[in-house]
């Protein structure tokens, strides 16, 4: 019979060893490598974009200067002809040469089958004007504009001046459809680049959300594992009983021993867990909701349809980041600083702080009228704690719907009064209420009646208020509501 211990004790404790921390160090390193990866993805995007941005605006400006130059050669020539002024022929000389180097560098930017294509059309005609234009300005310095009048009236002049405009026209039209072809590529990128920026981001939080789950029912399995070792570990206290009555008292403090033994091994271990789920979730977290924030920035105003997936997000991180403060607090050490407070004022105080309270349909009924030593930032911290949960029992998450009404129906009641020399203040509901099997677990660590977090504000605010010398009472009903009652002594 004692092998029989000895073997379920061991079964135990292979079952315990199932570890998430495997699980959570996989995730960590594929949430590190999805960040590296879409970082150099935008980072190359965003090359890419400013190259085109610049090509775009050179060839816009290169445009204006070909379309500009060709005017200035035209007219300089022309009013050469019309006033025989020798400035006109230096205007000309001065920018031919800008003209074709503006020319020489849209080749330089454009395909080159393309420059190839229009270089050609144009080159012809464009010499063919130079030497007629160089005629026409030695004539005129000669003083024949009449002889330079009929070259520029030719039908030969007038036939290279349509072939080289078709050609400079065609030249900025090709500029402007290259501008706009490569805008919409960009904005086409843009908007992929975003699309898998979002797909990415709900992936990460759908696998940190099944990592939270799984080490939460690693906790429980914990915990169940080490119910098994204390069931085991009594009846093998008992069969040493039945088997040698000398010995009993002696199995009866091994048997204490061993059960605080578990307590404290359990409690390390949560406090292991607790502590890598802090810090190393709590930074990835934060790079999801500024991802979150900065896509919400970035897509305004495309009509993406993915309003409603980025706010349930960033609900959602909300709530991660509580559960990792609730598992914080759990671990932290406190130092009590107390203080001879007036109770009632202070209840007051912390009612008039609270963000949903205020709309509440809130009775108080404070009739202590007396000072209590106690550390008023414990006791808010308590009483806060105890009035969410009291509003999480009406219907109400504060965390995630502070602007919501508070149903009509529902009432709280915070009340004090003096019994010798107790001070009691009760904080009632008439919520949903907790089954009588639940309430006998509600100040474990770990255990919780709600849908979400972890389940150790009420082992926290007991332990709190045991620091204040204090005790902490619960009573409930199911569908009638439940009644928190502190018990504070009066020094």
């Amino acid at each position: 019979m004692h092998t029989g211990a000895i073997h379920s004790h061991d079964a135990v404790s292979e079952d315990v060893t199932d570890d998430p921390t495997r699980i959570v160090l996989a995730s960590m390193i594929l949430t590190l490598a999805t960040f590296v990866t879409l970082y150099l993805s935008n980072y190359h995007l965003y090359r890419i974009s400013r190259e085109i941005s610049n090509k775009n605006v050179e060839l816009a400006e290169l445009r204006s200067i070909v379309l500009q130059f060709d005017e200035v050669l035209t007219m300089s020539t022309h009013m050469a002809v019309a006033v025989g002024d020798p400035r006109w022929e230096q205007r000309y000389l001065e920018h031919e040469p800008r003209l074709e180097a503006a020319i020489r560098r849209v080749n330089a930017i454009i395909p080159e089958s393309v420059a190839r294509r229009y270089d050609r059309q144009m080159s012809a005609a464009n010499n063919a004007l130079v030497l007629l234009e160089k005629e026409v300005f030695a004539l005129v310095r000669d003083g024949r504009r009449q002889d330079a009048q009929r070259i520029l009236a030719s039908d030969q002049y007038s036939t290279y001046k349509r072939e080289y405009g078709v050609g400079v026209h065609a030249l900025s039209d090709m500029v402007n459809d290259m501008v706009d072809t490569a805008s919409a590529e960009a904005a086409r990128t843009q908007k992929v680049h975003t699309v898998l920026l979002v797909l990415a981001i709900a992936f990460l939080l759908g696998m940190w959300t099944i990592v939270l789950r799984t080490i939460r029912r690693w906790n429980r399995k914990l915990i169940q594992s080490y119910a098994k070792v204390s069931e085991q570990s009594r009846a093998l206290a008992a069969l040493n009983t039945q088997l040698e009555a000398r010995v009993s008292r002696r199995t009866v403090q091994l048997e204490a021993a061993q059960e605080k033994l578990l307590k404290e091994e359990k409690l390390a271990a949560l406090g292991k867990i607790i502590a890598v789920v802090n810090h190393e979730l709590r930074n990835p977290l934060g790079t999801i909701q500024s991802s979150l924030f900065a896509i919400g920035q970035r897509t305004r105003g495309y009509d993406l349809g993915i309003e409603r997936t980025l706010s349930r997000a960033e609900r959602n991180v909300r709530r991660c980041e509580v559960i990792i403060d609730e598992l914080s607090e759990f671990t932290r050490s406190h130092s009590v600083q107390r203080e001879n407070v007036l109770i009632d004022d202070l209840i007051r105080e912390i009612v008039d702080e609270h963000p949903v309270a205020q709309r509440a349909n809130l009775n108080l009924d404070l009739a202590a009228n007396t000072h209590v030593n106690l550390d008023p930032e414990y006791f808010r911290r308590c009483l806060v704690n105890v009035v969410d949960n009291a509003l999480h029992a009406m219907g109400y998450d504060p965390s995630t719907a502070a602007d919501k009404p508070i149903p009509a129906s529902k009432s709280l009641v915070l009340r004090s009064r003096r019994t010798g020399d107790t001070v009691i203040i009760e904080v009632e509901d008439n919520g949903t209420g907790i089954p009588q099997s639940a309430l006998d677990r509600i100040f474990e660590p770990l255990f919780s009646t709600k849908s979400f977090g972890v389940g150790l504000g009420l082992s926290i605010v007991r332990g709190l208020v045991n620091q204040l010398n204090g005790t902490l009472d619960v009573e409930s009903s199911v569908g009638l509501g439940t009644t928190v009652r502190f018990t504070f002594p009066i020094d």
